[in-house]
């Protein structure tokens, strides 16, 4: 099963709706306020995907090459009633992310109506 590392400005409420994976804050792990480039790294050996709302950080680190991938969300908030709808969606991102690749899943898009 895939690990999921959720950064700082992600909900800590947001790892317990996931369904099919388990996630962890930053909190959770102590590593609040850690650089990106520090972050991924202590995150390698321990996680799959790093889920980030951070639109920096596939230009400000490298991350080809290393044995994690990012989920790169971007949303109209952070707050967990805007992400919570969106759980299915971000776990099958997150499957599709390989180690060393940045993924983004834009959940701007306003969603279909039922009627049509």
């Amino acid at each position: 099963m895939a690990r999921l590392l959720l950064d700082e400005q992600l909900p800590r409420r947001l790892k317990t709706a996931f369904r099919r994976r388990s996630a962890s804050p930053v909190g959770d792990m102590r590593w609040i306020g850690f650089r990106n480039g520090l972050l991924l790294r202590r995150a390698e050996p321990v996680f799959d995907v790093l889920v980030t709302m951070d639109k920096g950080i596939p230009f400000q680190q490298a991350v080809a090459g290393l044995e994690i991938g990012v989920l790169l969300i971007l949303a109209r908030s952070n707050r967990f009633p805007e992400l919570e709808p969106h759980i299915e969606q971000i776990e099958a991102a997150a499957d599709a992310v390989k180690p060393g690749a940045v993924v983004e899943l834009d959940l701007t898009s306003p969603r279909p109506s039922a009627g049509g």
